[in-house]
């Protein structure tokens, strides 16, 4: 785990936001290989929407003392799309990196997007690859860089646009959308991607990292 010296008047420049419901082993997975990678400039945000009280004892088994800044909130059971939303509102970083429970942060991965936004603060949408496989293999097979525009972000994304673990994105873009998105919320309808398509709508920049640097839920190989 890192020894960083929190500087809580900071803004992180990256939140990763978990949503999580009832998978504590996952959730477990998941965060142990994320917290290898963190950086005084990450924070993380958690819902927490479990029965339970086995995500918290998890965190703070893992998150001692106040080396990793962090956010924990513990709700009701009101669907994935409200969840995304509420972390959006809730975080603090200039960038948001939506993250499933059940997936796993290949090594390299928040130093990659780190590098990527400080390098070029236009960016306000990237789009992380993913694999099922283990193997490395990409999903969408593209070379690495800035898409032309918002049609060939979705061209070449398609349906994979819509996996959480792959959208980062710059919460100033995503705020304004908010309220619209929660009008078309219901339970798991994809009501959350209101606000993506909304900063694909405006005019920064959309970059495609090839990776892969997500692992999508390995659990089911």
């Amino acid at each position: 785990m890192p020894n960083n010296i929190i500087d809580i008047h900071s803004t992180p420049l990256l939140s990763i936001c978990i949503p999580t419901y009832n998978r504590p082993k996952d959730f477990e997975r998941m965060f142990r290989g994320l917290i290898q990678q963190l950086t005084c400039e990450v924070e993380i945000v958690v819902r927490d929407d479990s029965p339970n009280n086995e995500t918290k004892a998890i965190i703070d088994r893992l998150l001692p003392g106040n080396e990793i800044r962090h956010q924990y909130f513990k709700g009701e059971k009101i669907g994935l799309d409200a969840a995304n939303l509420f972390l959006i509102e809730k975080a603090t970083g200039k960038y948001i990196w939506w993250f499933s429970d059940d997936d796993e942060l290949r090594p390299g991965a928040i130093a990659r997007v780190l590098d990527l936004v400080k390098n070029d603060p236009e960016i306000s949408f990237i789009w992380a690859n993913f694999d099922y496989a283990k193997d490395g293999t990409p999903a969408v097979n593209r070379e690495e860089g800035l898409f032309k525009d918002r049609n060939e972000v979705l061209e070449t994304l398609g349906t994979n646009i819509g996996l959480l673990s792959t959208l980062i994105f710059m919460r100033a873009g995503a705020l304004p959308a908010l309220d619209l998105a929660r009008k078309h919320t219901a339970g798991f309808s994809f009501a959350g991607l209101v606000p993506i398509f909304h900063i694909l709508s405006g005019t920064g920049k959309f970059y495609f990292l090839r990776g892969p640097y997500v692992l999508c839920n390995p659990i089911s190989l």
